[in-house]
C-alpha cells in the first residue's frame, strides 16, 4: 500500500472489508437480523454509480468520519446521515428505476431499518423514536414515497412470488423483509407507508 494514491488506498481497504461480508458471525445468528440486511459485498460503495469517484469527492470513509464528528448522539448521527444520503440520491434512484430495476447501491436509503447495513460506511439507520420524522421530512419524504411505490409497481408488473432478482437483486431481499417487519408494526407509520408494506408483503420476501 506504500506509495498508493489516496483513492487507490481507500479502494483496497473497501474491497478488503467487503470480502468479510459473506461470512456469518461466529455465534451462528442470522446475519440479516444482526448486522443489517440486504448488503451486497460485490456492490462496493466506491464502484456504485450513485457515488462520485472523482478525485475531488471525499471517500465514503471520510464522509462517515466527518459525520461521526458531529455533536449529535449516535442515533441522531445515523438519522442525519440517512436524510443526507436520501437528499443526495433520491432523484437519481427514481431515474434508475425508470429502467425497470435496481442497478446501483442504495437499498440502505430506501429500505431503512433499525440495523445499519453491513457495507454502509455511513451506518445509516432509524429508531422507533425518529422513524416518523423520516416520513414527515419535507426534503425527502415525497421522493422516498415515490421510490417505494415505483418499486411496488415494478414488482407487481413482474408478478413473481417469491420475487426473482429482476427488480431487486436477491441480496437485498432480506433487507426488504426486515423493512416490512419494522414499518408494518410501527404504530406511527402513515397510511401511505402501511399501503407500501401491504403491497410488498404479498411477495413474501425471505428474511435472508
Amino acid at each position: 500500500l506504500k506509495g498508493s494514491r489516496p483513492n487507490s488506498l481507500a479502494r483496497q481497504i473497501v474491497q478488503t472489508a467487503a470480502s468479510f461480508c459473506h461470512f456469518p458471525n461466529s455465534m451462528g445468528d442470522d446475519r440479516e437480523a444482526m448486522v443489517g440486511v440486504g448488503d451486497d459485498p460485490m456492490e462496493t460503495v466506491l464502484d456504485a454509480p450513485v457515488y462520485s469517484d472523482s478525485e475531488s469527492s471525499p471517500s465514503p470513509m471520510k464522509r462517515a468520519s466527518s459525520l461521526g464528528r458531529r455533536g449529535a448522539s449516535g442515533d441522531q448521527r445515523a438519522y442525519n446521515a440517512l436524510v443526507q444520503r436520501q437528499e443526495e440520491h433520491m432523484k437519481k434512484i427514481l431515474k434508475e428505476l425508470d429502467h425497470g430495476s435496481k442497478e446501483s447501491c442504495w437499498a440502505w436509503y430506501i429500505f431503512p431499518t433499525e440495523k445499519a447495513g453491513n457495507c454502509d460506511f455511513d451506518e445509516t439507520r432509524i429508531t422507533k423514536k425518529n422513524a416518523i420524522d423520516l416520513c414527515n421530512n419535507e426534503s425527502t419524504a415525497s421522493d422516498w414515497r415515490k421510490c417505494l411505490e415505483k418499486i411496488c409497481d415494478l414488482l407487481e408488473a413482474r408478478d413473481k412470488r417469491p420475487p426473482d432478482d429482476h427488480v431487486l437483486p436477491r441480496i437485498d431481499h432480506g433487507r426488504v423483509h426486515w423493512f416490512i417487519k419494522f414499518w408494518k408494526n410501527y404504530s406511527e407509520s402513515p397510511e401511505w407507508m402501511r399501503d407500501v408494506c401491504s403491497r410488498l408483503d404479498t411477495f413474501k420476501f425471505p428474511p435472508s
